[in-house]
């Protein structure tokens, strides 16, 4: 199947400047300086244990970052959609092999840019050592609030993801969800249709 992108970036430039406000000049450099990538569903945009040198902003479509274990089970720890940015993020900023993959969910399409250009957006624009900076520490902080959400009841994990993630519950197969909130799809189905069977009641 032949995927395709836009040029059209502004919906994406959009969904970044809510997040940190870039001028023309900043976005026509990123621009410049990034190379589209397209793939298809489950195909991989970085493999655990592979070098790691390039993040991707998510155009079009959907990825989810994992870690195998020793044994081969797969542990979701993050999703991207787009308007976000996706990597193995240890790995990227040390220039190192990265400990986790990053997959496609759908067909989707990206901007790649490699740690050498990421460098000098950094050096050479405000807008973009600030936004360096906020990328930084919300994976910082969505790493702490998935430990914090693991420590929790599974059913209020469930409804804490729903509260507060409602677009992944909408967007990601109920298997990646239950891997991301540490239960089985099993347990999943069960509390996903309890809480909507209660809501029945209350409606």
């Amino acid at each position: 199947m032949a995927i395709t992108y836009t040029e059209d970036y502004s919906e994406v430039k959009s969904l970044l400047d809510e997040l940190s406000p870039l001028s023309d000049q900043e976005w026509e450099e990123f621009i410049f300086l990034t190379k589209p990538k397209v793939l298809e569903k489950n195909e991989f945009l970085i493999q655990q244990g592979a070098n790691c040198h390039n993040i991707y902003l998510v155009l079009t479509g959907s990825a989810r970052v994992f870690c195998r274990t020793e044994t081969g089970r797969e542990i979701s720890t993050n999703f991207a959609l787009e308007g976000q940015f996706t990597t193995s993020l240890t790995g990227f900023i040390t220039r190192s092999t990265a400990s986790e993959c990053v997959v496609t969910l759908e067909d989707s399409s990206f901007l790649s840019l490699n740690y050498a250009a990421f460098q000098e957006l950094m050096n050479k624009y405000p807008g973009w050592e600030r936004m360096a900076r906020i990328l930084t520490e919300n994976y910082y902080l969505q790493k702490n609030r998935r430990e914090q959400l693991l420590l929790d009841k599974p059913e209020h994990r469930y409804l804490r993801l729903m509260e507060t993630e409602k677009q992944l519950v909408q967007r990601i197969e109920q298997k990646y969800l239950a891997s991301y909130l540490g239960m089985t799809p099993e347990t999943y189905s069960r509390i996903k249709k309890r809480v909507l069977q209660a809501n029945k009641v209350f409606c």
